[in-house]
């Protein structure tokens, strides 16, 4: 299979690097990013200095000018080369055979620089012409005819902790799913087989994540055991502090995860408990207000249910009426099936405070019982639930916290990972 390979070049103001570059690579297709004050150089010097060395065949049918009209402002430059995008990616969509070779070698350092910036995100070959003689008592260029071609197999390899650490920063927003996308992505353009396995890795972890967070906790639970076998590969891409301090977050999620399966779905359990409320954090970490209070009203309705299993009351979807005292008895039975009753949040805690649970006394202490005053009313007005309002920011943490009062809970016993780089700062 014969090679195509496109060569892009910056020029400065000595042709050799140029030359060199062309006659090593010998590339079916060339682009030259010039200056004004270098364009004229191609023609000049450049292409007949090629057909001298050896390819007399190459002439301006085999290259295109790209020119660069400010060639000292860094950000202007970059403008303008990602224009290059769509003649490398047209490039390299002809097939396995077609390859991408950036020199950026000539030209001024802000070329250099906003050549290599760009072409970090193409799958491409580095390519310097360098050499150990130079003028200037080796301070200077290099001598002509001891060039020497130095490359770098691809770039992305080197530059993959740039993804690395956008993963970071969206795994501690809790944008698990996203990471994994930009993390894939740097896979695919990643060609050594060791950065592979850590990008990998950190994808398994973002979804992990991905998974606990839509409460998919079977697949969470086996994506996290894959990560926690492969945490070698995951300290190589996140350094060793990180990694020390994210470990013992991650089996202790590994056995939340546990219990939750343990727990099944079946009746209420304080596993799943534990996770609302987490999740419930979650979305108040992100703002989401409304998202969050849809979290915690159920989380209060599920700490009724929970706390009336331990009552004899193995689910409120059909409570046999029998086994509620009365007066409530005789005020549910108009809406009794077969002589037995559903009960929503504020029944379930009503038929606790007759059965004389403490936890009721709270529920009303904390201003929950009265539906006039309750925060559980916002969720109902909610555009999540049966309204059409957003939720005030204020309501959700209120909540937030009466639903750890009533679980007996505190905030430091929910999961959470320290996804961090740097860990941080302490407070004043």
């Amino acid at each position: 299979m014969t090679p195509l390979r496109l060569l892009i070049a910056t020029v400065g103001g000595s042709p050799q690097p140029v030359v060199t570059s062309v006659l090593h690579w010998h590339p079916q297709r060339a682009i030259f990013i010039v200056s004004p004050q270098t364009a004229s150089s191609l023609s000049a010097e450049i292409i007949p200095a090629i057909q001298n060395g050896g390819w007399a065949e190459f002439d301006s049918g085999r290259y295109d000018c790209f020119t660069i009209e400010d060639p000292e402002n860094l950000s202007v430059v970059v403008k303008k080369l990602r224009a290059l995008d769509e003649p490398v990616y047209s490039w390299l969509a002809r097939g396995p055979q077609a390859s991408v070779v950036v020199d950026f070698t000539g030209g001024t350092k802000v070329m250099t620089a906003a050549l290599t910036l760009v072409a970090s995100r193409w799958p491409c070959r580095l390519s310097y012409i360098g050499g150990k003689q130079r003028t200037k008592d080796g301070m200077g260029i290099v001598l002509e005819g001891a060039e020497t071609v130095i490359t770098s197999e691809n770039p992305a390899d080197e530059l993959a902790w740039l993804a690395v650490d956008s993963a970071l920063s969206l795994l501690s927003q809790h944008a698990y799913a996203a990471a994994a996308r930009v993390l894939n992505d740097a896979i695919h353009k990643v060609t050594d087989p060791g950065r592979k396995a850590e990008l990998s890795a950190l994808v398994l972890l973002s979804e992990a994540l991905a998974a606990w967070d839509r409460f998919d906790h079977r697949n969470a639970l086996d994506s996290l055991q894959k990560v926690l076998r492969r945490i070698h590969d995951l300290e190589a891409a996140l350094g060793r502090d990180l990694t020390s301090r994210l470990f013992p977050a991650l089996e202790a999620l590994h056995q939340h995860l546990e219990q939750v399966r343990e727990a099944g779905n079946a009746a209420p359990s304080r596993a799943v408990l534990i996770d609302l409320l987490a999740n419930a954090r979650r979305r108040m970490d992100e703002g989401r207000w409304d998202d969050a209070v849809a979290r915690l009203y159920r989380a209060i309705e599920a700490i009724a249910q929970l706390l009336l299993t331990h009552q004899g009351i193995p689910s409120t979807a059909a409570v046999p009426l029998d086994s509620i005292p009365e007066p409530l008895r005789s005020e549910f039975r108009p809406g009794a099936d077969q002589d037995r009753v559903r009960l929503g949040l504020r029944d379930a805690w009503r038929l606790l405070d007759s059965l004389g649970h403490p936890a009721a006394a709270q529920f009303r202490e904390l201003g929950l019982a009265d539906p006039n005053r309750s925060l559980l009313t916002k969720r109902n007005h909610s555009i999540l639930a049966h309204g059409f309002q957003s939720v005030e920011k204020d309501v959700a943490p209120k909540l937030f916290q009466a639903a750890l009062k009533l679980s007996n809970l505190r905030e430091d016993e929910l999961p959470r990972l320290p996804i961090q780089r740097f860990p941080p700062p302490p407070s004043s």
